[in-house]
């Protein structure tokens, strides 16, 4: 009895990401960037912002991302 009622509230529940855009997702803009860096600095949370500035200059030479920087 335990079991059916294990797998009668499985098969009722809906997917948590049902009608959700799934799959890659646009690159940050250079627009984007700046607003998030400013929001740090403002917000005092330099731990983050150095974190954010390592992550961007390191996905920064990505050839996807890289070319989508000089686009803009």
């Amino acid at each position: 009895m335990r079991d059916e009622n294990a797998v009668q509230s499985a098969t009722m529940r809906a997917p948590w990401n049902e009608g959700k855009l799934i799959g890659p997702k646009p690159p940050l803009m250079p627009n984007h960037v700046w607003s998030i860096r400013t929001r740090l600095q403002v917000d005092g949370r330099s731990r983050d912002l150095a974190l954010f500035t390592h992550l961007i200059r390191r996905v920064g030479s990505h050839p996807r991302i890289a070319d989508r920087a000089r686009a803009s």
